[in-house]
């Protein structure tokens, strides 16, 4: 009887612990499909063996056990192929083992392989209670036939009360399974529908936010070219100066609309390479004018060469953002320095700005947070947006009145080539 019972938890044990991993593993892989079929065939595979190997009951080399459960489970959420797959290894298992219910339980394996595919598309139609009642009826039929069967070979193995045993637990074990399967899939559906409720909510008060951003300089924009239109005989000098500040105003918006695109979906694809000083050299360009405007230098020291795995444009427009962050700190000196492991390369940006206090450090890269009056924040959440899809990460320290200093960690595919060496 002791055994019996050791035998009995260690089936319902490895049955639930199964069904964990596959959840941790599901959680680690939402959105592959593969990856969750993978992790049901290895789970199953795994549970259907430790339960041959510990059956409950065995006489006369009969064994009664648990393995139908993994079994029916693995076909319903794994699909056909995972049930073959399934099929074959249980036969294999019980060939192994020998003795007298070889015969039995390989016919079992392959008509109830049969029937799950069948009634797997009724399946998934049912509600919660009807699955289990469903799973119930189907794991009873077959632990009768077993029984019935087995019996019919040798009339030694009619044990009434071991009947009931065996198919009292294969039903706890369906309907436990059962309801866990439906406790975990509801709380997966209300987690996704939770997160995309989150990233709805943060891109509608974002395009609220980015339509205040836009409006302004098209405003701007039109009020000049309307100027224009009405005043033909303008003064040269005056026509020159709205026309660039039309042309400031439409760059706003053109950064804006690039900082929303990127960040809303942002490119992710990192087959592509470039060099470390190609971005660097790009990003210094496009930001000079603004610099020179605001009276900044930009000081790069020594870049070693190397290949960073990722799209040259995006990097770039995060660099350029950091410096533009820095310059409307009214820093008058922004500098570059860059260090290459063998693994890694990092570019540290410090500026002599007004700096960042402590609590407003912790909501960089946030939604809508802003050390600027006039910003959305959409900036710094762009830049965390590309660092962390190109798998590096970002530090940032500041002193508030001294400086800030952001250090970019990013991975490299080859070693790095110090000028001169």
């Amino acid at each position: 009887m002791v055994n019996v019972t050791v035998n009995l938890l260690i089936n319902l044990l490895v049955i639930l612990l199964g069904i964990i991993i596959h959840q941790i593993w599901r959680e680690s892989n939402p959105n592959s499909r593969y990856a969750h079929k993978r992790s049901i065939l290895l789970v199953s595979s795994i549970i259907m063996i430790i339960c041959m190997s510990f059956s409950i009951y065995q006489i006369a080399g009969v064994q009664y056990d648990l393995r139908r459960i993994p079994f029916w489970f693995g076909i319903l959420y794994g699909g056909p192929l995972t049930g073959f797959i399934l099929t074959i290894l249980g036969i294999i298992v019980r060939l192994i083992q020998g003795g007298p219910g070889v015969f039995i339980s390989i016919s079992i394996f392959i008509i109830l392989f049969v029937l799950t595919v069948f009634l797997s598309p009724f399946y998934f139609r049912l509600s919660s209670k009807l699955k289990i009642v469903m799973g119930v009826a189907v794991n009873i039929l077959f632990s009768l036939i077993f029984l019935i069967a087995s019996s019919s070979f040798q009339n030694d193995l009619f044990h009434l009360g071991i009947w009931l045993d065996y198919i009292l637990f294969n039903a706890f074990g369906i309907i436990l399974v059962s309801c866990m399967f439906e406790i975990i899939h509801r709380n997966y559906l209300v987690r996704r529908k939770i997160i995309q409720a989150e990233k709805m909510d943060v891109l509608s008060q974002l395009a609220a936010a980015v339509n205040h951003e836009i409006k302004n300089p098209l405003t701007t924009s039109r009020g000049v070219l309307q100027l224009l239109k009405d005043d033909p005989d303008l003064l040269h000098e005056k026509k020159e100066y709205f026309l660039q500040l039309a042309l400031d105003e439409i760059d706003k918006v053109d950064k804006v609309v690039t900082d929303y695109l990127t960040f809303a979906k942002p490119y992710t694809d990192k087959s592509g390479k470039f060099k470390l000083e190609y971005a660097l050299s790009n990003s210094i360009d496009l930001i000079s004018p603004l610099a020179s405007s605001k009276n900044t230098q930009i000081k790069t020291n020594t870049i070693p060469s190397c290949t960073i795995p990722g799209n040259l444009e995006q990097v770039t427009q995060a660099l350029v953002n950091i410096f533009n962050n820095s310059i409307e700190a009214n820093s008058s000196m922004i500098e570059i320095y860059c260090e290459v492991t063998d693994t890694a390369c990092k570019i540290t940006i410090e500026d002599d700005g007004k700096g960042i206090e402590d609590e407003q450090l912790k909501n960089l890269g946030l939604p809508f947070y802003s050390n600027s009056l006039e910003g959305t924040g959409l900036g710094m959440m762009v830049v965390y947006r590309i660092i962390e899809n190109l798998g590096g990460n970002i530090e940032v320290k500041s002193t508030k009145h001294l400086g800030t200093k952001v250090k970019l960690t990013l991975p490299i595919t080859t070693p790095a080539i110090n000028p001169g060496s």
